[in-house]
């Protein structure tokens, strides 16, 4: 559900403590797989808190009587966007704006082969993650993108047509 989603994401802005990295990271794939070529990702990115955007350190939890280590210093938390998470928004971001652009074999292959970096392991795990979890996203983006070279083109080579549905070296039917 879109307006949940977008209201989790409110309650992360306005409570950065509660943010999960892991929850933020779905409701923007959800977003992007669902209405691929709406305004939905654009609107859920720009709920984002600057804490997971930027990969700054959340606020620590409210002070409990159990929240002190041993040496008596307080807790640290982690980053809202420690293994790649941050990363891992940044490519969606990416993807969505391919698509947006109409860029669907560039979309591919982003999807598939991801890019270059020092947190390209978590990034490529993460989203291998996010697909295994949406079931049916790849045939569901195909459709969509099917809709959309069909009402852009009126011919198309089959080879140029296998690239834009991320089909290239399978063979299409007839």
């Amino acid at each position: 559900d879109l307006l949940a989603n977008l209201a989790l994401l409110k309650l992360y802005q306005f409570n950065p403590s509660l943010c999960s990295p892991t929850a933020t990271l779905s409701i923007l794939f959800l977003a992007l797989a669902h209405a691929p070529f709406s305004p939905d990702f654009a609107l859920a990115w720009s709920l984002l808190s600057d804490s997971f955007v930027l990969g700054a350190a959340l606020p620590p939890p409210p002070p409990a009587s159990d929240d002190e280590d041993e040496q008596g210093e307080p807790v640290l938390r982690a980053p809202a966007a420690a293994h790649g998470e941050k990363e891992t928004a940044e490519r969606l971001k990416e993807m969505s704006g391919l698509l947006l652009a109409r860029k669907f074999k560039a979309f591919w292959t982003a999807l598939k082969a991801g890019g270059a970096g020092p947190e390209e392991e978590f990034v490529r795990e993460n989203v291998a993650a996010l697909l295994a979890s949406a079931n049916g996203f790849e045939a569901r983006l195909r459709d969509n993108v099917a809709v959309e070279i069909e009402a852009s083109f009126r011919g198309l080579a089959l080879k140029t047509l296998e690239s834009f549905l991320g089909l290239e070296g399978e063979r299409l039917a007839g």
